[in-house]
């Protein structure tokens, strides 16, 4: 007897394995359509996303060259011209990098303060091809988007501005309203104090102090008023021996301010030619003036109080020959290496700019240079021990209009 090998209903099987395979092609084929869909989307993605780099570095490099000022909602507002420029930028660099693409489906979508820097927000819209659209009976498309932000930060914005390294000593270093930038290295004692409301940034090495917030790295920055003309004009003002009762004009030699005495300067331009010193129990104060100090000139107020001396704030001085400024309070000139000895007997208190590029601070003693409403702009400092010594910028006024860093993509 045989007994068969095949059951009865094998032809019925062949049959269903027969659908099963249809049925599995038809998967695999919408799974195939499926995964290249989305490996043209991602890829297409990836395009647009990097065409929306290459867009927003554009941009933001054109406010880089252009944007002037600090960034302020109402800065940006004002300047349009640049908006447009870095509009047109953006699309030409996108349109560069995404064939596919046209200016119509690139945009500047958002223009914004970033820190202290600019950024730029771009988004690019496009499409790609979609296979399982087509099965699924769709468009044959997929709509995807790539979006990108790229900034550049102002590094070297300061109210108060070092132009060299600074030996501290174990001096405080504090500025409201504004910024600190050193142009080399700092060398500071344990309880040296910096304090700033966005940054601190030194160019060399930092050695001892403590830092709020902490220092970075930055660059050289040039003299922030390298554009003031000078030597200024002494046209009109007059040859004078006493500034404390002789008021403005030009002094050739030598002066102190006498014991006990308080001398109150008067509203105008002085020209210092000699040394200003004081003796200790000596007050010199005045509003509406500028020291302006020549070469051979010194202020030496390390005896004394120097107190509520402030420059003019609406105009340059009064009485001042053409070309003198306006907010600052001491001038020293630029081939004047002699240092600003301003410590006093307690605190000094002025109010506006003080401006000594090729001179140091000295305040090596117990006392605190405040300066409000102003800034300050230095080569560095004579080093300061005393317990109390220090600089202080109050409601500062921006100094350094900073130098655009580089640019970074952001988002």
């Amino acid at each position: 007897m045989r007994i068969p090998l095949t059951y009865p209903d094998a032809k019925n099987e062949r049959g269903a394995v027969a659908i099963m395979v249809s049925v599995l092609t038809v998967v695999i084929m919408i799974l195939a359509a499926f995964s290249v869909d989305l490996g043209l989307a991602y890829s297409t993605k990836r395009q647009l996303a990097t065409a929306a780099d290459a867009a927003s570095l554009a941009a933001v490099s054109v406010y880089k060259k252009d944007f002037v000022g600090s960034c302020s909602a109402a800065a940006l507002a004002s300047q349009s011209t640049v908006r447009t420029a870095a509009e047109a930028a953006a699309d030409s660099v996108y349109v560069a990098n995404y064939t596919s693409g046209t200016t119509a489906s690139g945009d500047i979508t958002a223009v914004q303060c970033k820190g202290v820097g600019v950024e730029v927000v771009y988004r690019a819209t496009g499409s790609s091809g979609s296979p399982f659209g087509v099965l699924a009976g769709g468009t044959g498309a997929i709509a995807t988007k790539g979006s990108a932000a790229a900034t550049y930060a102002l590094v070297g914005k300061c109210s108060m501005c070092f132009l060299g390294p600074v030996d501290a000593g174990n001096a405080d270093f504090s500025v409201f309203g504004g910024d600190i930038h050193v142009n080399g290295s700092i060398t500071a004692g344990p309880n040296s104090e910096w304090d700033a409301d966005n940054s601190i940034s030194v160019v060399g090495t930092v050695n001892g102090g403590q830092f709020a917030p902490p220092a970075t790295q930055g660059v050289i920055i040039p003299d922030p008023f390298a554009s003031m003309v000078l030597p200024l004009s002494e046209a009109g003002l007059t040859a004078k021996t006493n500034p404390c009762t002789q008021g403005p004009g030009v002094y050739g030699g030598n002066f102190e301010v006498p014991n006990s005495g308080t001398c109150t300067l008067a509203p105008g331009a002085y020209v210092i030619k000699g040394t200003w010193s004081a003796k200790n129990n000596s007050l010199i104060k005045g509003s509406g003036v500028t020291l302006y100090v020549k070469k051979t000139g010194m202020i030496d107020f390390k005896n004394g109080a120097t107190q509520d001396l402030s420059a003019p704030t609406t105009g340059p001085p009064a009485g001042s020959p053409a070309g003198w400024p306006t907010n600052f309070v001491i001038i020293y000139d630029r081939d004047n290496t002699n240092d600003l000895s301003i410590q006093g007997n307690g605190n000094v208190t002025l109010g506006g700019i003080v401006y000594v590029p090729s001179s140091k601070i000295d305040f090596n003693g117990n006392s605190c240079l405040a300066i409000n409403k102003g800034a300050i702009v230095a080569t560095g400092v004579v080093k300061a021990n005393g317990q109390k010594a220090c600089i202080e910028v109050t409601d500062a006024l921006l100094a350094g209009q900073g130098v655009p860093g580089n640019l970074v993509l952001s988002k």
